[in-house]
């Protein structure tokens, strides 16, 4: 077995697709991003309608590593609401995003039921025959520390052994000028609170037995910011890779209007199965990784 430990100066990346089963859409475009490009690894919404074809379809690649997208934020919860009707709105659907971020900071009683919830949902997957290598969530929610504190407590319960780290400063190539990373350390330095309480959650799943990738990228982090371009801006970053584990996620979709459609609805799926991204993994020396080569 490996650990997180190990990878060190050498540029290893994990690519997960969130959202699994979501929707049949979904599903189908994470599969052949897996077949056809570079997904590694992808997280299931187990209360979501097309959680049972995914982990079907799921089956026939076993190195697809399969997570826990754990959800506060879209559909409805799979516990009875009585018992988290704190955490739903009067239709019993989950509070929107920005809603359910403010509650989860702010109201006691939804923080008591978040984890009832929580495990739920991970009973789900695992009752549909899912061996789950890793927790993240949908919207970010294990920013919170409520919900930190619940994919702690279900690792030690379940043993399910990695989680996503929400850790990331704005980052550059090693190889820039100073001028970029002036740069860099001022817009770090401006928002020290936000990246560094996002540090201390990196510490304290660690701390707990949690094994992460060391960060997790995000486009809109690199300096000088990437072109506007999805391609490109995946590039640049790619270029950009420092050594150690990082995780990119993405959301690869099909057009739902025609069943017999493969109209992309979004660029992810586009870009992900792109064969200049391809080529440039393998002229920089990045190791594709799934989630499960951390355990």
């Amino acid at each position: 077995m490996l650990s997180a430990m190990n990878f060190t100066k050498v540029k290893k990346l994990i690519v997960n697709a969130d959202d699994f089963g979501l929707s049949k859409a979904v599903t189908d475009a994470t599969i052949d991003c897996h077949i056809n490009g570079i997904i590694t690894s992808a997280t299931l919404m187990s209360n979501m309608p097309s959680a049972e074809y995914a982990v079907s379809r799921a089956k026939a690649f076993p190195n697809l590593s399969i997570g826990l997208h754990l959800n506060l934020t879209e559909g409805k919860p799979l516990t009875v609401p009585d018992k988290v009707d704190n955490l739903i709105d009067s239709q019993g659907n989950f509070l929107s995003a920005s809603k359910q971020r403010k509650n989860l900071l702010s109201n006691e009683k939804a923080k008591e039921q978040v984890y009832r919830e929580l495990e739920a949902q991970l009973l789900r997957a695992l009752d549909l025959g899912v061996h789950i290598t890793h927790f993240d969530s949908h919207n970010n929610t294990h920013k919170k520390p409520v919900v930190i504190n619940a994919i702690i407590k279900l690792h030690k319960l379940y043993g399910i052994p990695v989680a996503r780290t929400n850790k990331g400063f704005y980052w550059t190539d090693p190889k820039a000028n100073i001028y970029l990373k002036l740069k860099k350390t001022l817009l770090n330095f401006m928002g020290f609170q936000r990246a560094h309480s996002r540090a201390a959650a990196h510490l304290i799943m660690r701390k707990n037995g949690l094994l992460t990738p060391d960060r997790f990228i995000t486009l809109a982090y690199l300096i000088p910011t990437p072109p506007k371009g999805l391609k490109e801006r995946v590039i640049q970053c790619l270029k950009a890779l420092p050594d150690g584990i990082s995780e990119m996620g993405f959301h690869p979709k099909y057009n739902e209007q025609s069943s017999e459609s493969l109209a992309f609805n979004e660029f992810d799926a586009q870009v992900l199965c792109d064969n200049d991204i391809k080529n440039c993994i393998k002229e920089n020396n990045i190791k594709l990784i799934s989630f499960s080569d951390l355990q």
